[in-house]
């Protein structure tokens, strides 16, 4: 059979001019295509994805999450003061676990929550979960002290693309350097909104046997939320594994129980908000679950919610994280609810530092239009996506592109220190906020490493 020429060299052309728009447009770090249903984490029988989240009172409170299958029903933690043998079994205590069903994707895998009350400030444990035939390893657990000591925490941000790939070693890093930090707090996007239960999968394999031990503080991102396309929109809703995942503090706003809530660790008042509002476009809906769409309603009640815990603040420092920044450093990008509604807020009640993601790129600065540097707000990035920072935006003070960094913040008394890092270990910014004996705070400039 013969073939007209002119067919198949237009044919040819058109192949060769797709390959190269494509490979124009590609990026590798770019949210993906879904490539397959399959899953390469699957739920077991032994306990895994087990997470220690943050609570109200971390000096005398622990929750614990774990994930196993479907068929099994039932679950308990054991606990116990640090023991340096192994004949303790007499010293055991246990409480039972809440089994949450996430189902996903037609698959049902079933978590288990627990929170375990009157501990010992500043003491350590040793914990396990699981049931009566398979339980995890015994980890350690150490409660927060009764009162005000120094301490650090660490800062991660946007680790979504390339989790197993690039995730690992920002957060082994950051342990290696800082291995007393006490608790970690992520500004979102830690999954893909085109992933599925892998991203999940790979995420608690970055963080591994860290999310058990050191406590989380996560703020969902938009990319934290499932992604469903039609022809003519795009919605997408908060994945079921965050709730399987994180068991956090029971002090949130109206609809927004996980996602939106406070912790007090002697001396520093965190605060993590939801910033999903910043995300709903003409064309996409951002859903908290199958029932309850975002909305301004439930934006302003975070709003009155937010006030009314920082007014009631009695800590020294307080200090805000979110996924979308108040502040943005990219071209063509503002937050306008953030800024309008929530700025204000922040600068009344005096919130020392405001931790943020979403941008892909490091920036630290304030408004310098007001009185005061208060807030100072950070965006960072963990993970190996980069975007370009607008140099024209007036309250950057440092930016920094194209690097995996993480962010150890030092609280004391008397000042607090915050300084970013990348993967070699360069201290690549750091500032502090300093008192005096009226308690008035000044912000320095601190790019050398403090003695």
């Amino acid at each position: 059979m013969k073939i007209n020429r002119v067919f198949l060299l237009t044919i040819v052309g058109i192949h060769f001019i797709s390959t190269l728009v494509a490979q124009e447009h590609h990026n590798p770090h770019e949210e993906s295509e879904r490539e397959t249903s399959e899953r390469l984490f699957p739920a077991g029988k032994i306990p895994d994805r087990i997470t220690q989240s943050i609570t109200e009172d971390p000096s005398t409170q622990i929750a614990l999450t774990w994930r196993v299958s479907d068929s099994i029903n039932s679950g308990y933690a054991e606990y116990l003061p640090l023991s340096t043998g192994s004949e303790f079994r007499d010293k055991i205590q246990t409480r039972d676990a809440t089994l949450v069903p996430v189902e996903f994707e037609g698959v049902t895998d079933h978590y288990f929550q627990v929170k375990i009350g009157d501990l010992q400030a500043d003491t350590k444990y040793q914990v396990r979960v699981g049931g009566k035939n398979h339980r995890s390893e015994w980890f350690h657990i150490e409660t927060a002290p009764g009162s005000f000591e120094p301490f650090s925490f660490l800062h991660f941000a946007g680790v979504q693309h390339d989790i197993m790939e690039f995730g690992p070693r920002v957060y082994r890093t950051a342990f290696k350097n800082f291995p007393d930090a006490r608790f970690m707090l992520h500004s979102g996007d830690i999954v893909q909104a085109r992933g599925g239960d892998n991203d999940w999968g790979e995420l608690l394999y970055a963080g591994s046997w860290m999310f058990s031990e050191i406590p989380v503080l996560p703020a969902a991102g938009n990319s934290d939320h499932w992604e469903m396309i039609t022809d003519t929109s795009e919605h997408r809703i908060l994945y079921p594994q965050w709730n399987g995942v994180f068991n956090l503090p029971d002090n949130h706003p109206p609809n927004l129980e996980n996602l939106a809530y406070y912790s007090d660790y002697p001396g520093v008042r965190v605060i993590t908000l939801y910033s999903g509002l910043e995300a709903v476009r003409p064309e996409r809906d951002m859903y908290l679950n199958k029932d309850v769409k975002m909305s301004a309603e439930i934006f302003h009640r975070q709003k009155e919610w937010l006030e009314k815990i920082l007014a009631e603040n009695k800590q020294p420092w307080t200090v805000v994280h979110l996924h979308h920044p108040i502040l943005s450093a990219r071209i063509d990008r503002s937050y306008k609810m953030h800024k309008k509604f929530i700025k204000p807020i922040l600068e009344k009640y005096g919130v020392d530092l405001v931790l943020q993601g979403h941008e892909h790129l490091y920036a630290r600065g304030y408004d310098k239009t007001n009185k005061t540097p208060f807030p100072v707000y950070v965006t960072s990035k963990a993970g190996p996506r980069s975007k370009e920072i607008d140099p024209s935006r007036k309250w950057l003070q440092k930016t920094l592109a194209k690097m995996q960094l993480y962010q150890v913040v030092h609280v004391s008394p008397q000042k607090l220190r915050v300084e970013a890092y990348n993967l070699k270990g360069d201290l690549v910014d750091a500032f502090k906020i300093s008192t005096d004996d009226q308690n008035r705070k000044q912000l320095i400039d601190q790019p050398q490493p403090e003695r």
